[in-house]
């Protein structure tokens, strides 16, 4: 998980204009000419990457919701964001997918129990950073408790 990029766009989102940003689809509104996002553009977190990571996520006119990944357009918006973030693509799909549930197989980590809410195509920029904030928390946790299990079955009797 790149937890800074992450973090990145949960900052950028806390900054965002709610009339900036629209949960239903990547890309609502474009105005540009492919090479950036001007003034008047409504997208949703993946739709934004380009202005932050621009080096990996581009606005493409054309292409897939109007992004590609390294050049490559015919990536979905959950595959975008599950390689940018080096997460795994349900995760990324139920992240930032409107209406989007996600049940991880180990009961301890249900994402509403972390404070990871089912948001709509309502939901607000800092709706969908807090979720992100809490993801980390989750994937930070469930990496900890890994690590303390691998310590504990390498401990000789």
């Amino acid at each position: 998980m790149y937890k800074d990029k992450l973090n990145k766009l949960a900052d950028f989102l806390d900054g965002l204009d709610e009339s900036k940003f629209y949960f239903g689809s990547v890309v609502d509104k474009w105005v540009g000419d492919g090479r950036e996002n001007l003034c008047g553009s409504v997208c949703c977190a993946i739709g934004w990457a380009p202005t932050l990571f621009p080096d990996e996520v581009q606005w493409m006119k054309g292409a897939h919701d109007n992004l590609a990944y390294n050049g490559n357009a015919q990536l979905s918006y959950g595959e975008i964001g599950a390689k940018l973030f080096d997460i795994p693509f349900w995760d990324a799909e139920a992240l930032f997918s409107p209406n989007s549930t996600h049940m991880d197989d180990d009961e301890a980590y249900r994402w509403d129990e972390w404070g990871i809410h089912i948001l709509y195509e309502e939901a607000t920029p800092k709706e969908l950073a807090a979720n992100i904030r809490n993801y980390i928390t989750m994937i930070e946790s469930k990496d900890e408790h890994k690590q303390q299990e691998k310590n504990l079955s390498e401990v000789p009797e």
